[in-house]
């Protein structure tokens, strides 16, 4: 490669070849100078043959030795020329060869254009490149960042579901708390009252225990008391004054106050019996008001006859005691005073209306209201009275205390 100096491009030097002028002109090859030595050797050489032959030799001679000179120069003019011609040949070769090396200049001139080119886009592809890379790892941050709030976000939801959730469930476990606990409180309670009505049961089977032994040794009492209760039975027939009562067709009634007990004996007390029957006129002492009330109610709420005056209802067949506080109502007998005058067996706690004796047990007062209707006939085995019914123990002392037993 040649070297630029001074402007002129240096070209290399050919081998056997001059360096070229100042004037940038290629130096022929090396062969033209030795063309033009020996053609001075020659002429030189012929000279001094010519010469020498002359002086040794005559006209002849001299006419071949200028036929040699003119060849000589002949020649010579010839070499020239071939020297001319080699030189341009040389000078075109060297051009072809300038043209040459210019244009592989230029090819490398453009192929390095081309390289700076191609570097420059492989720069511009890389800039391109590292600022894509740059703008995805921008856009792979705003990403991550956003990825990382909607975590956040779905972290607090989440735990504000669970915050719910664990409230919920409280509620649920007090609530299912509060229900259990009222469930063993609904247990507890209806085991108690398993075990009161266990326990009920069981003193009512005791007590029916009681009672069937009662009755059975009732059974054996009234077995040994039916004679005797003939007997009272035959005697009672008679009234206080010695004649049979009529107990179908006339109730009598006694203005004294005196009764039949069980054994025959007259029972002073402060008893009004009023009779209701149309034939028969009351027996009530001069002056002697009737408390209406007392008897209005009893009428009432016993028989359904409704509020009356008592002692002057036409068409009833019944009459009523009132008993007082003074009078006895109830059979004294010592250790039977608790048994009842029909099965000897539970306690009086029924009271015969309208005589008022609290004679009958709860088996017999239920008997009695079981047979009402089918037996006419039924008297109180104390006085022979007709009964209409019977009330509990409870009524039954209201009335002895002469107290109203439902009020207005």
């Amino acid at each position: 490669k040649g070297a630029f100096k001074g402007g002129a491009k240096e070209e290399p030097v050919a081998k056997g070849a001059k360096p070229a002028n100042s004037a940038g002109k290629a130096s022929p090859p090396t062969d033209v100078p030795a063309i033009a030595n020996g053609k001075k050797d020659a002429t030189a050489n012929g000279k001094k043959d010519a010469t020498a032959n002359g002086k040794k030799e005559g006209p002849a001679q001299k006419a071949a030795s200028s036929s040699q000179a003119a060849s000589g120069a002949a020649s010579a003019r010839a070499k020239l020329e071939a020297e001319e011609k080699a030189r341009k040949l040389a000078e075109e070769l060297m051009m072809e060869e300038e043209k040459e090396k210019l244009k592989q200049q230029q090819e490398q001139d453009s192929e390095k254009a081309k390289a700076e080119k191609n570097r420059q886009k492989k720069e511009e592809k890389k800039k391109k490149k590292e600022q894509e890379r740059l703008a995805k790892l921008a856009q792979f941050e705003e990403e991550e960042m956003q990825r990382r709030r909607i975590e956040k976000a779905r972290l607090e939801e989440e735990n504000e579901r669970k915050r719910k959730e664990e409230a919920r469930l409280l509620e649920e476990a007090e609530k299912e708390s509060l229900a259990r606990k009222k469930r063993e409180e609904e247990e507890k309670k209806k085991k108690r009252m398993e075990q009161d009505r266990m326990e009920q049961k069981r003193h009512e089977e005791e007590v029916q225990r009681a009672l069937e032994q009662s009755r059975k040794d009732a059974e054996k009492k009234a077995k040994k008391e039916a004679k005797k209760a003939a007997k009272l039975a035959e005697k009672n027939k008679l009234c206080l004054y010695g004649k049979k009562c009529k107990r179908l067709d006339c109730y009598f009634s006694h203005p004294d106050g005196r009764e039949i007990d069980e054994a025959g004996a007259p029972v002073v007390c402060e008893e009004d019996y009023l009779c209701n029957d149309p034939s028969c006129t009351l027996a009530h002492p001069a002056g002697r008001a009737i408390d209406k009330s007392r008897h209005d109610q009893l009428l009432s709420a016993l028989l359904g006859t409704g509020s009356t005056e008592a002692g002057a209802q036409p068409g009833s067949s019944g009459f009523f005691a009132m008993p007082h506080s003074k009078g006895s109502t109830t059979i004294d007998d010592g250790d039977e005073l608790d048994e009842c005058q029909v099965c000897f067996g539970e306690g009086r706690d029924y009271c015969l209306i309208p005589c008022g004796h609290k004679i009958l047990c709860f088996s017999c007062a239920e008997k009695y209201r079981a047979k009402k209707g089918k037996d006419t006939h039924k008297i109180c085995p104390i006085c022979r009275g007709e009964l209409q019914g019977s009330i509990t123990e409870h009524y039954s002392e209201r009335l002895a205390r002469g107290e109203p037993i439902f009020s207005s």
